[in-house]
C-alpha cells in the first residue's frame, strides 16, 4: 500500500507545482 501513498503524495505535489506555474504565467501577463 506504500505504493499508493507515495503516488497520491506524488499527485498533490504536481498540483502544487501547477498551481505555481500558473501563478507564475498570471504575473507575467
Amino acid at each position: 500500500m506504500s505504493a499508493g501513498t507515495k503516488a497520491s503524495e506524488l499527485r498533490e505535489l504536481g498540483d502544487e507545482e501547477l498551481l505555481n506555474k500558473l501563478r507564475e504565467a498570471k504575473e507575467e501577463l
